[in-house]
């Protein structure tokens, strides 16, 4: 049978552990056309314009090729299948172009500013097309205030499957304080070999979690251990 003190004391291990479950919680963030479904595109279908929701910077010989991608692409894309590991029937190739020092861009601004005391977990599934050779791609966030980056990995031709889409993350730690009104910017850059070489993109996703404040755990913990002690106090 429950006394009062085992009860609090109860209460407050659910308590806490109920705080950190909530905190550790990924929050998933909207992503505009993530999977290029818009413009809708006939089977085997490509459009050069940007995809819905999308900018970015493409070189006069390369760009972003939004596509419905027939058999001779990937494998299972015939009539509007969907290649292993993407989503939906489009994607979203980057060109870089035969030019070379030539990159193409894909970006994407999120609706609000971050948050404090927040990781950001960026997730994309990356393509190596049968038909071309891929190159390094640079996933990641730059802050649309100032177009400098926040966080960001390349990724390797090495690290991608031939005929079939892998998914890539990053994640960006927010500061405690200091990026009020800052928003931030999901980007891709695919660099260039200057022969011509592409990397096809789909499914991209964006989460958040909360991380408590070190001050808030403390004091949390401090007020669950001097119950614990008081409840053994009482025992004795």
């Amino acid at each position: 049978m429950f006394t009062r003190n085992r009860l609090c004391v109860v209460l407050s291990v659910v308590a806490f552990a109920a705080l950190i479950a909530t905190c550790a919680q990924a929050t998933p963030i909207t992503v505009v056309n993530h999977s290029f479904e818009i413009p809708t595109l006939a089977d085997g279908g490509a459009s050069d314009a940007n995809a819905y929701g999308w900018g970015g910077y493409f070189p006069s010989t390369g760009g972003t090729i939004l596509w419905n991608p027939p058999e001779s692409i990937f494998t299972g894309a015939a009539g509007n299948g969907t290649p292993a590991g993407a989503d939906g029937a489009n994607i979203a190739t980057l060109y870089t172009g035969t030019t070379s020092g030539s990159y193409a861009v894909l970006q994407q601004k999120t609706g609000a500013p971050w948050a404090a005391n927040t990781v950001y977990t960026l997730t994309v599934a990356i393509g190596d097309r049968k038909d071309f050779a891929a190159v390094p791609i640079t996933i990641g966030f730059i802050d649309a205030a100032t177009s400098t980056w926040l966080s960001s990995v390349t990724v390797q031709p090495a690290e991608l499957t031939n005929d079939a889409f892998v998914d890539k993350s990053v994640t960006f730690s927010s500061p405690t304080a200091g990026g009020e009104g800052h928003i931030l910017t999901i980007n891709f850059i695919a660099d260039a070999d200057g022969v011509g070489s592409a990397i096809a993109l789909d499914n991209v996703r964006l989460d958040a979690t909360v991380v408590p404040e070190p001050g808030t755990l403390a004091l949390l913990s401090a007020g669950l251990f001097g119950l614990l002690c008081y409840a053994w106090r009482k025992r004795k």
